[in-house]
């Protein structure tokens, strides 16, 4: 799998992935965290998923969260208004350069 290289390399990745493809195994996910140093291992994580609500559920999760003093990241798909919309932290979108 090759890394996006700058914030335009990585957006388009982002965008050409299929939407609709069959169910795969959990192999691409887990090969694709451990390129990333597996930065799931020394962080508190919730993971929503399901067929509705999942926006709702993870915005109220991630207020209150904040409101109790956490450092809260949030990734949502898709975005409204810009790209960078798609992962927050503490309520404030990413910058290209992140």
């Amino acid at each position: 799998m090759k890394r996006p290289g700058d914030y335009q390399e990585a957006v388009e990745y982002i965008e050409e992935l299929p939407r609709f493809t069959k169910k795969h195994s959990l192999d691409h996910t887990r090969e694709f965290l451990r390129l990333l140093g597996d930065p799931g291992l020394d962080r508190k994580i919730i993971h929503v998923a399901g067929t509705n609500g999942k926006g709702s559920v993870c915005a109220y999760v991630a207020s209150v969260l904040q409101a109790a003093g956490y450092k809260v990241g949030l990734f949502t798909s898709p975005f409204i208004l810009c790209f960078e919309e798609r992962i927050r932290v503490n309520g404030e979108n990413i910058t290209g350069e992140e």
